[in-house]
């Protein structure tokens, strides 16, 4: 006789058992399963993660290269003193025209709300896709504000880039989950 066949577990002998019983294969298949739901979850929360993360990538370029369009706009006091600022330039169309309010104060929700001059509409790609609609491509919208600073109105801006997918600024939240809103202030320079 085998030491095996002699150890008696709940009246059988150890020897005898052949395979997993059901209970066994339920107690695992019920382990498999959350574990694997919980993998599940788990790749779907992060790949959303990527997506916007993604999104708010291009948000903040978006925005970025807005702010450098308001950057390049002449702002400046010149060697006789005299304060010289751009008030006719549109940067809401492209190419820019001559045809806008250049750095003037801009109405005061216009970073929040589609107002005209104050917004553009552009692709994925950084490319323009309206000013006033969004054309085909279209997949976010750029508003942005021009305001003097309280301290120094005559001499100091502010100025807020805000961009969001276009979805989601179709909603009306002022959430924004996947954009961007950048913003700095412009002082006037000796040039």
């Amino acid at each position: 006789m085998r030491a095996c066949e002699t150890t008696a577990v709940a009246g059988r002998s150890i020897g005898d058992e052949d395979g997993f019983t059901l209970l066994d294969a339920l107690v695992a298949t019920a382990i498999l399963v959350t574990v694997t739901t919980g993998v599940a979850g788990l790749l779907t929360w992060s790949t959303r993660a990527v997506a916007a993360a993604g999104t708010q990538t291009t948000a903040v370029w978006l925005a970025q290269q807005k702010l450098e369009q308001l950057a390049a706009l002449e702002w400046s006091v010149n060697e006789a003193g005299l304060a010289r600022s751009d008030d006719s330039t549109s940067v809401a169309v492209d190419p820019m025209r001559a045809s806008g309010p250049g750095l003037r104060t801009s109405p005061g929700s216009s970073a929040d709300v589609n107002t005209p001059e104050y917004t553009d509409f552009v692709a994925a790609d950084g490319s323009w896709r309206g000013d006033a609609r969004p054309r085909a491509g279209a997949a976010f919208v750029r508003r942005w504000s021009v305001v003097p600073l309280g301290s120094d109105p005559l001499n100091t801006l502010v100025i807020t880039v805000s961009v969001r997918p276009l979805l989601e600024a179709s909603r009306g939240s002022r959430l924004v989950s996947s954009g961007a809103t950048l913003q700095t202030m412009r002082t006037r320079l000796l040039r």
